[in-house]
């Protein structure tokens, strides 16, 4: 009996061994690592080079056989592109750009992005190109100075396309001469690798094929790999939406109404709280921007003009003024060829529209209402009518407001006792009074 249970605890423990051997086997079958899916829309700002970094060291980080950007953007800024084209260069994890899906363009910025990457693939109805640099902020160039920019970024991308073997020519005619391609002319001309509809597509494709990375060649075994698409993160979202110039301009009124309130009502806190933040965020969002400090300078011209209106009389001058300013710098704050950095003006002319009526109807109203004379208090006697209660000659009393006060009139004048007279001024509990023609109301007196 004991040689029996010997034997079935022998058994047991063998088939446990088996079944944890094959289940380490499964789990080593099941975590192959997935290829990564990121996107990103837009223009190409500070919140994409640092989004994308991000990204690209992850996958880096977690070994993942390959990363697949989908782009589909209009250009942005040199230096946020630099940095991803960087990031790109210097990844040891191969990266695919995939302009899409049907629909999308890598324009700019984003066809420079696109050539740097070991793999370009575009969906059909794409297109890529027109690279020509344009000063986005500083106004205009010198000859000298906008050549040189333009044979830096023409030296820049030809570099970019020659190292991965694509058509050079072509990439240095979309800086010089701004051409663009459809999806299946970039294929024909030797800019782009493949076309693929969808990243399943895209994957099937590349399997097999032979890149070059930053640490050599490698081929790529994509077989067996899932493709995980990830989401942009809210840090990333927030920050994409404080580089629209939109927002940006909105955050800076909405900064100036708020501490315009908080100062014409000490201690009220929220409206206080809400401009700086307001102001703070709306400067940042200006530090990622292409600004014009001309078009800045207009918009707090603009903002003091309508200021002063409620102070100066200036029979609607400075209120006229005061709106060009606000247009004009509206218009100019980010000077950009570009309308993706441009604020429009669907939102420029209700928030100068509302901003000319805030200041010179509201607040206009509100210091109005500061100027009326008093409705209670000694102040408040002064114009009113009162009744000589005793004779003045020139000291008496006067009966005003259900109440006695001492009184006095001027020099050389008599004042007898029911006459009407109008209160000048009040002297601490003295009232200065003068003689009123009109006869006293029947119940004036005590």
């Amino acid at each position: 009996m004991s040689r029996m249970l010997s034997i079935l605890r022998i058994v047991s423990m063998a088939l446990l061994a088996s079944v944890g051997v094959l289940s380490i086997a499964q789990g080593q079958v099941g975590s192959s690592p997935a290829c990564r899916a990121v996107r990103w829309d837009g223009p190409i700002g500070p919140a994409a080079a640092d989004y994308l970094e991000r990204e690209i060291r992850a996958a880096d980080r977690d070994g993942i056989p390959l990363l697949i950007l989908g782009l589909d953007t209009p250009g942005g800024l040199d230096t946020s592109m630099r940095r991803i084209v960087r990031e790109i260069g210097a990844s040891r994890v191969p990266v695919a750009v995939w302009v899409g899906p049907s629909g999308s363009r890598a324009a700019s910025a984003g066809c420079v992005i696109g050539l740097s990457a070991p793999i370009l693939a575009m969906a059909p109805g794409t297109n890529i190109g027109a690279a020509h640099p344009v000063p986005l902020g500083g106004g205009p160039v010198d000859s000298v100075m906008g050549s040189k920019i333009l044979q830096d970024a023409e030296a820049y991308i030809g570099a970019l396309a020659r190292q991965h073997g694509r058509n050079e020519t072509w990439a240095r005619d979309a800086v010089r001469k701004s051409v663009s391609a459809s999806a299946e002319d970039a294929v024909r001309l030797g800019v782009a690798d493949l076309i693929a509809s969808n990243l399943p597509e895209l994957v099937a494709a590349i399997d097999g094929r032979t890149v070059r990375i930053a640490t050599g060649s490698v081929t790529l075994a994509l077989s067996g790999h899932p493709i995980d698409e990830r989401r942009r993160d809210w840090r990333t979202s927030a920050l994409a939406l404080l580089n629209d110039p939109n927002v940006a301009y909105i955050l800076l009124l909405l900064g100036v109404y708020g501490l315009f309130f908080e100062l014409a009502n000490p201690g009220s806190l929220f409206p206080g709280i809400f401009g700086v933040t307001s102001l703070i965020l709306g400067l940042y969002a200006l530090s990622n921007l292409p600004v014009n400090s001309a078009g800045l300078l207009l918009l707090v011209a603009g903002l003091a003009m309508l200021l002063l209106e409620i102070k100066v009389v200036s029979h609607g001058l400075l209120s006229l003024g005061g709106v060009a300013a606000l247009v004009a710098g509206s218009l100019f704050l980010f000077e950009s060829p570009s309308p993706v950095f441009r604020v429009s003006l669907t939102v420029i002319i209700p928030a100068v529209f509302l901003t000319a009526a805030f200041f010179l109807f509201l607040v206009g109203k509100g210091l109005a209402a500061q100027r009326r004379p008093p409705a209670t208090g000694s102040s408040s006697l002064v114009g009113r009518l009162a009744v000589a209660r005793t004779r003045l000659a020139p000291r008496g009393s006067v009966f005003v407001d259900g109440s006695h006060w001492r009184a006095e009139a001027p020099p050389d004048v008599v004042i007898d006792p029911g006459q009407m007279v109008r209160i000048l001024n009040v002297d601490r509990l003295s009232l200065n009074v003068r003689p009123e023609a009109e006869p006293p109301t029947t119940g004036e007196l005590p």
